[in-house]
């Protein structure tokens, strides 16, 4: 076995250990995406640190580097628990953060879609309002006889034929001139 091998599996080792000991934010993507398997581990290269190598090499030089960390035959075991303690901790600290994030983000579109659900009920109850008015408008027109008799029956003709579309919709109260409009859960009948 080369020298070089067996310090590059070392010095994969004190990485890994570094690693480790400090925050997960200073991981680079390349490391963290390497952690997630033997292989992409062993072809992982961090410029001034150890250089990429295959799996097999990787253990066998792991074994005797760490012969004073290890059990004899051991060395490549220690190192690849290392790998998989660091891959358990980014994984845990990266779902943390997108579990958080999700929760907020869920929690800004519930506050969005019940502001936009406010200002849709007073849109429809401004749109209601207007609705009434201006009905209430033509038939107090109709009643008054201030048009001529052709626009009064074409006027009268129109408000039928409305009553008999969405009459269903609302309470007609010709006495004091009033129009009720009632909300019809599920839209309308048709």
């Amino acid at each position: 076995m080369r020298q070089q091998n067996i310090d590059n599996a070392y010095a994969r080792y004190c990485y890994l250990l570094a690693a480790l000991d400090n925050d997960d934010d200073q991981l680079s993507d390349d490391f963290i995406a390497a952690l997630k398997n033997q292989r992409k581990f062993a072809q992982l290269a961090v410029k001034d640190h150890f250089e990429a190598m295959t799996l097999n090499t990787l253990k066998a030089a792991a074994s005797l580097a760490l012969m004073k960390e290890a059990r004899p035959d051991d060395g490549w075991e220690l190192l690849d628990s290392l790998r998989l303690k660091l891959a358990r901790r980014v994984k845990s600290k990266k779902t943390g953060r997108s579990h958080a994030a999700i929760e907020k983000r869920s929690k800004d579109k519930v506050a969005l879609l019940q502001l936009r659900l406010r200002e849709t009920a007073l849109t429809n109850a401004l749109q209601s309002q207007a609705y009434r008015d201006l009905f209430c408008k033509i038939r107090f027109l109709l009643e008054n006889a201030l048009l001529e008799d052709r626009t009064q029956q074409r006027l009268h003709n129109l408000l039928e034929d409305h009553r008999a579309l969405y009459g269903h919709l609302m309470s007609f109260d010709l006495q004091s001139n009033t129009v009720e409009i009632h909300v019809v859960k599920g839209g309308t009948d048709r």
